[in-house]
């Protein structure tokens, strides 16, 4: 299969090389309260003190404690920080470190306790919210609704026919949606980088920055038969100065290089989600009775928590769990007693009568 413009199996490849990765464990207790452990990797500054290094994706407030641990193997984590409260109370208003973050920095949770005469029950939600930034071309136009819920959240339920299939043929409908998905992303970035050169040229006086208008569809046409690795504003320049047989797209991206560059990383932020990775893990007082993850570790629940996964919608994580109120077994047992004594007693008085 042709490799794509800027295809997203080597965007994945890099995101997969410089993941950054967290665990957060949440303990929720009888009494309503949970504490919240969450591990990464700090640099030394963070380790010596200094926040301004902070790892996390939120702002860490004075009830967070920071503790070094034994570095994980697997994931390389050599810090973590702790906090316990109640939900509404002591973890409503976290402050992400950057507001794009703020879909994967800051979910929505809740837990419920609810009794009941012979258990209790708790609820726990915790609502990941569908990213607001999702480039300038819809993913709806490449992909269908079932082969975004596959490729996206690895939903098999609503994809037909799929049932049964081997891995053979698995991996035939996959490459099928990664092709489209590769050039999804490709248009993205193509069109993301034409508008910043389109934009900085409109500010010079060449003429032909009238003309870019006219030849963009054209010029994404013959740039997506070529095998190429990369678009950026400064491939587009490249390209456009081939197009028009001159240099100066070349040189408005050098003398505006400062500019473009800003402009192309603030556009193409989205990108930085897609290399955080985390493992959202949840314990529940007593027996868990339903959850929505197939990830179980002994009594902990486990979810896969990143960008993919909110990318079309929000991401809810729910779990029920209950305990038993031995005391109401207990009083039911002696309210049982006492009526089936008093039951025989009368009915021998009536017999005896």
């Amino acid at each position: 299969m042709k490799t794509q413009i800027l295809t997203a199996t080597l965007l994945m490849m890099c995101l997969t090389a410089c993941n950054t990765y967290y665990r957060m464990t949440t303990v929720v207790s009888p009494n309503g309260q949970v504490r919240k452990n969450i591990y990464t990797r700090g640099d030394s500054a963070f380790l010596s003190g200094d926040k301004s290094h902070n790892p996390f994706l939120f702002n860490l407030d004075s009830g967070w404690e920071i503790e070094p641990c034994e570095q994980d193997t697997s994931r390389n984590y050599n810090v973590k920080v702790t906090k316990q409260g109640y939900l509404a109370e002591d973890f409503s208003n976290p402050v992400p470190t950057e507001d794009y973050m703020r879909p994967l920095a800051v979910p929505q949770e809740s837990m419920n306790k609810r009794f009941k005469w012979f258990y209790t029950y708790y609820t726990f939600t915790s609502r990941y919210l569908q990213l607001t930034e999702k480039g300038p071309i819809p993913i709806s136009n490449y992909l269908d609704s079932t082969e975004i819920k596959l490729w996206f959240r690895g939903d098999l339920h609503d994809y037909p026919g799929i049932t049964g299939m081997n891995g053979v043929e698995l991996n035939g409908i996959l490459d099928r949606i990664a092709d489209k998905f590769n050039k999804w992303y490709s248009n993205s970035m193509y069109e993301i980088s034409f508008e910043i050169v389109q934009s900085v040229a409109n500010t010079s006086a060449n003429p032909l920055a009238m003309r870019l208008p006219e030849i963009k569809d054209t010029l994404y046409t013959l740039i997506s038969k070529k095998e190429v690795d990369e678009i950026s504003p400064a491939k587009i320049c490249q390209y456009l100065d081939n197009y028009f047989g001159t240099s100066d797209f070349s040189s408005i991206e050098k003398e505006h290089k400062k500019r473009i560059d800003s402009m192309y990383d603030e556009k193409t932020r989205l990108v930085n989600l897609f290399g955080i990775s985390m493992d959202y893990e949840l314990v529940m007082p007593g027996v868990v009775v339903a959850a929505n993850t197939p990830f179980k570790n002994q009594d902990t629940l486990v979810w896969k928590v990143d960008a993919y996964r909110i990318f079309t919608g929000d991401y809810v994580l729910t779990a029920e769990s209950r305990t038993p109120n031995l005391w109401s077994f207990i009083v039911t047992a002696l309210l049982i007693a006492v009526s089936t004594g008093c039951f025989i007693k009368v009915f021998r008085r009536r017999k005896r009568s």
